[in-house]
């Protein structure tokens, strides 16, 4: 009976034993399991961020194309998404009509000397006559006001074939900067209009962000500051930033502040327009 029960202890100890193994190996697996899934979630949650203005993004380097003498665009080289470079002939105004109008300046030139030359010769014969006598000192006058008035035709004239002759090399539209077409105003064939812009060009290698930020927030943002950029576009990729500007003047509309934020990295991925959050880091 003695044996029996030295045998059955043995057993009930045993098991005691598998037990406590099975219960410490399951606590140390659930420890480091818990300490696995706090790294993950430490490293997919960093610190919250808070996000407190939003913009655009922008080329820091951007130009309209447009021309100074209006006319029909007979020769349009470019579209939306090409590269062009600084003084690339992107096309040309139609200059049919510029040599027509260049020799009827040039007419006008010619006749307008004619009568610069005679205007001289009859001031320079009342003139004589007035210092003999013969004539009034009217008359004189009458004669110098018609020599300013014929020498004033010819500066005119003159002047008028200056236009000419420089709308005859406006007619070559050149690119202002270089960079990436935007945007398109005009197809050939269509009238150009002066001063409007035809299309514009943007440097998608420097880019900044315009934001706006509630002016009851200003104090907490200043220039030189390190900011976290988010873009939505990109799912929620994050950048670093710091702002370049903090606008003095409040708006008066909506009253918010400008803020320009520059980007520190350059990333092909992000695109002019895109919409941008910013935080500031702590």
């Amino acid at each position: 009976m003695e044996k029996i029960n030295k045998k059955t202890l043995m057993i009930i100890i045993g098991i005691i034993l598998i037990i406590l193994l099975v219960v410490i190996g399951v606590k140390a697996m659930g420890t480091k399991s818990s300490e696995a899934n706090q790294d993950v979630y430490s490293q997919q949650q960093p610190d919250e961020l808070s996000f407190i203005m939003a913009g655009k993004v922008e080329a820091i380097e951007s130009a309209d194309v447009s021309v100074k003498t209006p006319g029909k665009i007979a020769e349009l080289n470019v579209d939306v998404g090409d590269a062009v470079h600084k003084g690339d002939v992107l096309g040309r105004i139609d200059m049919k009509e510029i040599p027509a109008q260049a020799n009827q300046a040039q007419s006008t030139i010619d006749i307008a000397n004619v009568n610069l030359t005679n205007a001289q010769s009859n001031y320079d014969r009342t003139l004589q006559l007035y210092q003999s006598g013969a004539v009034a000192k009217e008359a004189l006058e009458s004669a110098e006001k018609q020599l300013n008035t014929a020498s004033a035709q010819v500066r005119q004239a003159q002047a008028g074939l200056e236009i000419i002759n420089a709308n005859s090399s406006n007619g070559v539209i050149v690119a202002p900067v270089s960079g990436i077409v935007a945007s398109k105003n005009v197809n050939e064939g269509e009238m150009a209009v002066a001063g409007a812009p035809l299309m514009s060009i943007v440097n998608p290698d420097q880019t900044y962000i315009s934001a706006y930020l509630p002016a009851r927030l200003s104090d907490s943002v200043k220039q030189g500051q390190k900011v976290t950029i988010k873009i939505s576009e990109l799912q929620d990729k994050l950048f670093d930033g710091q702002i370049s500007l903090v606008d003095p003047v409040v708006d008066s509309q909506n009253k918010n502040i400008l803020v320009k934020v520059n980007m520190l990295e350059n990333d092909p991925a992000v695109k002019v327009g895109m919409f941008a959050e910013i935080a500031l880091k702590k």
